[in-house]
């Protein structure tokens, strides 16, 4: 390996603090410092080998593949893993939502003991609650239909995939998104024409 020197002008509080790192971790500070020139590089390419690849991504191809996805149940081992109460979720509602979400079917659930049909969107966990972000377009509610509704998975009931399916993505009005802390699975975009 060929090297060669650099003069390299550090704010002697940034120098002070690499002194320290350096003989807390028992490597030359030079050393401590070509580690961390090397990691931050790798990373730069690694940000780059990725924006690379998904430009050359066939997202109708993912989708059609995804479509052809089975109706098993998870074998042993590929259950969700047991997480807090607010993140357990009945197996077979999960292998649902994440299925209406893929293939783009309609739902029709029990939610705080009101019937309701909806487009589901998003499916993941948000403020550590499993949820579901769904567009209601019948069935009963509290407030005006059609509308977006947020769901927590644990309270639906009775849940079924419909027959009809949908689109794909909507615009929300107000251009916001939800945050999520792990997103499941989410709709994609309509088909174009």
């Amino acid at each position: 390996m060929r090297r060669s020197n650099f003069p390299l002008r550090l704010a002697s509080s940034l120098l002070e603090e690499a002194r320290r790192v350096a003989e807390g971790e028992g490597v030359a500070l030079n050393q401590l410092i070509n580690i961390a020139v090397a990691e931050k590089i790798s990373a730069l390419r690694t940000e780059d080998f990725f924006r690379e690849r998904a430009s050359r991504a066939n997202v109708q191809e993912a989708l059609r593949i995804l479509d052809q996805a089975g109706t098993e149940a998870p074998q042993l081992g590929d259950e969700m893993p047991n997480c807090a109460p607010k993140t357990k979720v009945n197996t077979e509602i999960d292998r649902l939502l994440r299925k209406a979400i893929r293939t783009k079917h309609l739902l029709r659930f029990r939610y705080k003991g009101q019937e309701r049909v909806a487009e589901p969107h998003d499916y993941g966990i948000q403020n550590g609650v499993v949820r579901v972000f769904c567009y209601q377009v019948d069935g009963q509610s509290s407030r005006r239909l059609p509308g977006w509704r947020l769901v927590d998975v644990s309270e639906m009931q009775d849940c079924k995939i419909l027959e009809h399916r949908f689109a794909g993505n909507r615009e929300a009005p107000s251009g916001k998104h939800h945050r999520w802390d792990e997103v499941f699975v989410c709709v994609g975009p309509p088909p174009r024409m």
